[in-house]
């Protein structure tokens, strides 16, 4: 997962995520993202998220779907979107 570039972590503009895919020979590639507050020890009472975001290419066009794997933090609400390894 990739997002603009930001002077720091607070900074950061979570409204849009790109996800760089490099899909293996089934033309499936996997992401995880590791989500919480950035500051104190709510992670350990589950205020965070795990999310793996899987792009799957079908005739040549990347589907993303995600999946969150752990935590209670909400879903954040953005924009994802895909660039496949190798292209601009």
């Amino acid at each position: 997962p990739v997002l603009k570039p930001a002077p720091h972590t607070g900074a950061l503009d979570w409204a849009s995520l790109t996800l760089v895919a490099n899909p293996g020979p089934d033309g499936v590639a996997t992401a995880l993202l590791y989500e919480d507050a950035g500051d104190g020890y709510a992670f350990e009472k589950g205020d965070f998220r795990l999310t793996r975001y899987t792009v799957t290419l079908k005739d040549g066009k990347p589907k993303i779907s995600a999946e969150r794997l752990a935590g209670d933090r909400p879903t954040a609400v953005r924009n994802v979107s895909v660039r496949l390894a190798g292209t601009h």
